[in-house]
């Protein structure tokens, strides 16, 4: 198919579809197998199959105007399934690459495994950027049903919400200040039902909040680690290290808590704190400390919080 399409632009020899790490990655199209999409429409979901745990990255970029798009594309998993859901407000070619590293892998850096080339003729469906999704979401397996967004201005009464959320113990939507209860209906399957007539102002967020079910383990360790970002600015990474006690196997486990820009000793200690203090992690649980570039921590540097 992709040889019949003339491109208005240059397409390199080797870049369309599968790449040289896509079969030895134990990965599989299960939706798409033709990398050169026409489209008729502005939304459409991307499925790609997994053979172990894999972290995935993507890249979306409109060709004319060149410009990068990813608030336009929504990344789940569910069980051995990728699924990357594409809406775009307008028509015009698109290229979408996809990245990867599955956990048997080792590396910082995910590997470019796949690419399409979308051509979006006709755009019938009105869409918003995506949510933001965070780390813990995407960790822990969770899946939206739906709603994928919410337009401005809706005025329905029964607006449905669907989540696969696993061992979650609390989840409401927040709505402006309204809170809104969700009901387990199904093991992991969260719904409600939202009334959206009475008439939110503009500008109002929808938020999902989870309040997950934590590890019997009590004791745990941070890490924190710098890089430097594309505006050459110093990011410090906060992880936790913990062990998971609820299985009969006892499991090591890590968890990116977010980023925050680099300061230096009592500072990344205050840092630290407010990070515990947002997850309400109490500091004097902390085992082991972890950081990269051991002069920032120097002892003229020694926060009294972590005495």
């Amino acid at each position: 198919m992709a040889e019949e399409i003339e491109f208005p632009f240059k397409v390199t020899d080797g870049y369309l579809g599968p790449q040289a790490k896509f079969f030895p990655y134990g990965l599989a199209c299960l939706s798409h197998p033709e990398p050169v999409l026409i489209l008729d429409t502005n939304k459409l979901e991307i499925v790609i199959g997994t053979s172990e745990k894999t972290r995935f990255t993507t890249k979306f970029l409109q060709v004319e105007p060149k410009k990068e798009c990813s608030q336009y594309v929504f990344t789940q998993n569910q069980g051995s399934e990728y699924h990357f859901t594409i809406a775009v407000p307008h028509t015009g070619w698109y290229k979408f690459q996809i990245f990867a590293l599955p956990s048997s892998e080792a590396g910082p850096n995910m590997i470019n495994v796949y690419n399409y080339i979308l051509h979006v003729r006709q755009a019938d469906h009105y869409v918003e950027s995506f949510p933001k999704q965070y780390p813990l979401w995407k960790q822990e397996g969770c899946f939206v049903y739906e709603p994928h967004m919410i337009l401005k201005g809706v005025r329905e009464v029964g607006v449905k919400f669907r989540y696969f959320i696993p061992k979650a113990v609390d989840v409401q939507i927040k709505v402006g200040d309204d809170w809104n209860p969700m009901e387990k209906v199904e093991p992991d399957i969260y719904e409600a039902y939202l009334d959206f007539s009475k008439g939110y102002p503009a500008g109002t967020k929808v938020k999902l909040n989870v309040k997950f079910g934590r590890s019997k383990c009590v004791l745990f360790a941070i890490i924190a680690d710098e890089c430097i970002d594309k505006a050459t600015k110093e990011q410090m990474s906060l992880c936790l290290r913990f062990l998971d006690l609820d299985n009969n196997n006892t499991v090591i486990i890590e968890k990116f808590v977010g980023f925050r820009q680099s300061v230096k000793g009592a500072a990344i200690a205050d840092l630290n704190v407010r990070f515990l203090a947002d997850l309400e992690l109490d500091i004097n649980k902390i085992r082991v400390q972890c950081y990269d570039g051991d002069a920032k921590m120097a002892e003229v540097y020694k926060p009294e919080s972590f005495d």
